[in-house]
This record gives C-alpha cells, structure tokens and sequence, in this order.
C-alpha cells in the first residue's frame, strides 16, 4: 500500500498511480503517447550545441563518442 505524497490521504496498490498523481502527470498520457506528445528534436534544448559538438569530434582522425539517454519521462 502506497501513500500520496500530498496534503491528501490518498492510499492505492498501484505506484505507478502515486508517482504520476504526485508529479501532476497523466498516467494515461504516459501508457499510452500519441504522436503529437512527441517533442520535435529542434526544440530539445541545447540541440544546437550537442550538433555542433558531435560536427567537431567526428572531423577528427580517431573519435569515440558516448551518447546517454535518459528515457524515463520525468
């Protein structure tokens, strides 16, 4: 049993239910994206700068490059 962290005693099983519930998130949104809740990547932030950097390291003779996505939605 999990309780919300709020100013409300909200208890439910599902955490899932109280992660989204606390975070002001649509559970369903989230289990179910359309599309259109998909972020165009010219408005990630900074996208401009990762490009250019990715530009200036793939001009030189040896280069490694690590990408990490963080994937979770919050």
């Amino acid at each position: 049993m999990y309780k919300l962290i709020s100013n409300c005693n909200v208890f439910t099983d599902d955490i899932l239910d109280v992660i989204c519930k606390n975070r002001g998130v649509d559970k369903n949104k989230i289990m179910n994206p359309s599309v259109k809740d998909v972020i165009h990547y010219s408005n990630l932030k900074n996208i401009d700068k990762a490009v250019k950097l990715f530009k200036t390291i793939t001009k030189r003779e040896t280069s490694e490059v690590a990408i990490v996505v963080d994937s979770d939605p919050d």
